[in-house]
């Protein structure tokens, strides 16, 4: 069985962040919370 990604959410406060962060860890995935300032540096 692969192993799920590891998915970042930026800005997970907030009632659409936290229905995202259900449902990627409802279907498995590990989810991390990214701060403003990495994502940004990080994601681009």
């Amino acid at each position: 069985m692969a192993q799920k990604p590891v998915i970042g959410i930026r800005g997970v406060n907030g009632f659409i962040g936290k229905h995202l962060w259900q449902y990627f860890e409802g279907n498995g995935y590990k989810v991390i919370t990214i701060p403003e300032k990495i994502a940004k540096t990080t994601i681009g």
